[in-house]
This record gives C-alpha cells, sequence and structure tokens, in this order.
C-alpha cells in the first residue's frame, strides 16, 4: 500500500515536503498544470534531498477526455 501526497502550489515548501513524507507519504503528485518547468524541477530536487527514492506522479496537463454518444457502452 501507498501514500500518495499531492504538492500543489501552496505546498512546494520544503518543510512542508518532509512533513508530508515523515509522515508516511512515499509518493508525491505533482499536477504539471500549476507548475512551470523550472517550479517542478525545484519541487523534485527538494523532495529527492529529503528522500532520494521517493516516487513522483506526474498529472500531465492537457486536454479533457470527453464522451461521445458514438461510444458503445459493454457494460
Amino acid at each position: 500500500m501507498h501514500i500518495i501526497a499531492t504538492i500543489g502550489p501552496k505546498s512546494t515548501d520544503k518543510w512542508v515536503i518532509k512533513e508530508l513524507i515523515e509522515n508516511g507519504a512515499d509518493i508525491l503528485r505533482l499536477n504539471c498544470s500549476h507548475f512551470n518547468k523550472e517550479e517542478f524541477e525545484q519541487v523534485v530536487k527538494v523532495a529527492r534531498e529529503i528522500k532520494g527514492d521517493l516516487h513522483i506522479l506526474v498529472d500531465l496537463c492537457g486536454k479533457k477526455i470527453r464522451v461521445s454518444k458514438e461510444l458503445e457502452y459493454i457494460y
């Protein structure tokens, strides 16, 4: 079992990340729609300094999936 902690714009402080990891988070989730490249790299760097083998889960920003009536429902 894993504990996933989502890092948002207000939780990028080193102390916050350290507290999340020390309290059991073993995966950090970053939503790329909230960070530019430099901010993303900084958060990953800080997290890796705290725990080198920490997993990083990345949500890519992009188009949303749309559902159409043309789809065949099989369930």
